[in-house]
């Protein structure tokens, strides 16, 4: 008797679920506030940060699979833009102002 309540049970859960999903209307999340984004790779290094610098402004950068930065793009002094590269010894190779 307790195999055919369960047996039961589960086809009613799975009814259910069924129609929520069909029911689901809204696929946008809405906005989404983060302080910084970090992409790591499968050995928990970081690959890609989005952040805030300490100048206030916003950056991305972007590291090579040693850790080492690649790039830069984000707010220099003043508040202006800058993007500036490196190469792979993290030494800087190129850089980009407003």
């Amino acid at each position: 008797m307790k195999q055919y309540f369960t047996g039961f049970f589960t086809a009613a859960c799975l009814t259910a679920s069924v129609f929520m999903f069909i029911g689901a209307e809204s696929k946008n999340l809405g906005d989404i506030e983060v302080n910084s984004i970090k992409v790591v790779d499968k050995n928990g290094r970081i690959t890609v940060h989005i952040g805030t610098n300490v100048l206030g402004g916003g950056w991305l950068g972007t590291y090579n699979a040693y850790g080492k930065k690649t790039s830069y793009l984000g707010t220099g002094v003043g508040g202006t833009g800058i993007l500036v590269t490196y190469n792979a010894d993290g030494i800087e190779t190129s850089v980009l102002r407003d």
